[in-house]
């Protein structure tokens, strides 16, 4: 019998496939129409910026004791904006199309993978394990995505897309039973004023990774456009050989991801999360100074952003305890906080050129690592929080 968790995986499946073909298709019409950093990194930052109220939809998921409801109504409302697109496709109806999508999805993406972690203490292995399986259908997304779009145009494209989104959305609203929802005993108001700043302030340890997290990712946000904006050049805007690319790394991704799910478990999510801070510094810079094809596909393929996630994830739900959708919310939100400073340094791009950036990329990410060995967690390696100040749970 299927767990209810697992009809969660389903979901994901269509919605990572639809995805696949949507953010492949994005970079290469950004690409095609504007031939600008400044552009992509908009269509890469914006949503994220967009998204920041995660933090508090997960709180109020929290509160309510249910997850569903916040799935669907966040997911039925982003899957129906992007029909916009099909009346009325420009560069900058992409990027206002897609900002919205994000925020609307910001309702239910805290619910929907604190849904995926709770009843398990093994949450690296759920991770790897619903990492692998949605990145597959991203994969074989993505690596359609140029055919379609040269075969299709972008309209109905992006209507197909949209459609798989209606789709996904009415499967989980019709088969997902929820088990334990429990609204909390106290007002909303003093639930969210109470808990709002323990993750971000209250909670030591948390506390200084998440200014190494914000470091880290406004570097990850700025490269991201420009890593894969300079190898669709290099191959010269071909869009088959950029989406295969594309769809070999998330596919790579996948195949490591359950690796990875064991991993940081075994290691925990302190010295997973280190690993990928660091191991992200030579490869910028072998990646800045190369022009090799082979070589930038290779180091594109490296899913270091994936183990940062399953780690962060790990390691904030296991110090909030009851109030995951607010874990969640908080690692979502400050990597998108970090996101808007990101799209400016992307622009430095187009004004001082790719390597110098990239370099420079580099040696922050050095910065990230020694704010975050300066966290106590790291030198103890605890399982829970040692902060005497624990989250409100009141019932």
């Amino acid at each position: 019998m299927m767990h209810e968790w697992e009809k969660l995986l389903i979901f994901s499946i269509i919605i990572s496939f639809a995805n696949g073909i949507l953010d492949t298709f994005i970079g290469m019409y950004l690409i095609d129409v504007t031939r600008s950093y400044l552009m992509l990194a908009l269509a890469v930052v914006l949503p994220n910026v967009m998204a920041i109220s995660s933090k508090i939809w997960g709180l109020i998921s929290d509160y309510y004791g249910t997850r569903k409801r916040f799935i669907v109504i966040g997911a039925t409302l982003s899957s129906a904006v992007w029909l916009v697109l099909v009346f009325s496709l420009s560069p900058q109806g992409v990027i206002l199309v897609s900002s919205i999508g994000a925020a609307l999805w910001g309702i239910g993406e805290p619910a929907y993978y604190a849904a995926i972690l709770e009843g398990t203490s093994e949450k690296g292995k759920r991770m790897g394990i619903y990492n692998a399986t949605s990145i597959g259908l991203l994969t074989l997304g993505t690596l359609t995505s140029g055919t379609l779009y040269d075969l299709l145009g972008g309209r109905a494209l992006v209507a197909f897309a949209s459609a798989l989104f209606l789709l996904a959305t009415l499967y989980v609203a019709v088969a997902y039973k929820e088990v334990g929802s429990r609204r909390k005993g106290c007002k909303l108001k003093s639930y969210l004023r109470r808990n709002f700043t323990f993750t971000l302030v209250r909670e030591p340890e948390l506390r200084i990774l998440n200014i190494s997290m914000l470091v880290g990712d406004v570097i990850s946000s700025a490269a991201y456009p420009i890593l894969w904006g300079r190898y669709y050049r290099i191959v010269n805007y071909n869009h088959e050989v950029y989406s295969l690319v594309r769809a070999v790394s998330i596919g790579a991704a996948s195949i490591a991801s359950l690796g990875m799910g064991f991993f940081v478990d075994k290691a925990g999510g302190y010295l997973s999360y280190l690993a990928s801070q660091a191991s992200a510094i030579p490869l910028m810079y072998i990646y800045a100074n190369s022009e090799d094809p082979l070589l930038l596909a290779l180091l594109l393929m490296i899913p270091l952003g994936l183990l940062k996630y399953i780690a962060l994830y790990k390691l904030y739900t296991d110090v909030c305890g009851e109030i995951a959708g607010d874990a969640i919310g908080t690692v979502n939100t400050i990597s998108r906080l970090a996101a808007l400073p990101g799209t400016y340094l992307a622009s430095l791009a187009d004004v001082y050129g790719e390597l110098l950036v990239l370099e420079s990329f580099a040696l922050f990410k050095g910065v990230a690592v020694l704010i975050a060995l300066l966290c106590p967690r790291g030198r103890e390696d605890k399982n829970a929080s040692s902060s005497s100040e624990r989250p409100f749970e009141a019932h």
